[in-house]
Formats: structure tokens, sequence, C-alpha cells
């Protein structure tokens, strides 16, 4: 199994371009079904939208988020 944290500090320009890829090539490869992999994205002390870019995207990921 693998654990991908993503520390992200006001990345919310960012954070849905890079779990959006995360979540394409996992498709690709495959481990989302096979419980290989799980995102945690730790956003402390945010001041705009990364934690809802990231919320958004957890259907499409196997995502935890720790604020």
């Amino acid at each position: 199994r693998l654990s991908l944290v993503i520390p992200a500090y006001n990345e919310a320009r960012r954070i849905g371009a890079t779990l959006d890829g995360l979540s394409s090539h996992g498709t690709t490869v495959g481990w989302g079904r096979h419980g290989l992999l799980e995102v945690i994205v730790v956003c402390d002390g945010c001041t705009d939208s990364t934690e809802d870019c990231a919320r958004q995207r957890a259907g499409s990921l196997p995502l935890r988020l720790v604020a």
C-alpha cells in the first residue's frame, strides 16, 4: 500500500489539478481498484479554499483530509 502525503498551504489554485492527475493516473494503473493508494492532504491554517477543493475530489480518490 502506498500513502501519498501532500502538504498543502493555500494551494487552492493548484491542488485540484494535482489530485485530478493522481486520480487519472491511479485509474490507469489500477491503484484504486486494488486499494494500493491512499492520498492524504494535510492542510493546516489555510486561509483560502484548499480544503474545499480537496474535498470535492474525495469521490474520485481514496482521499483523507487532515486539517
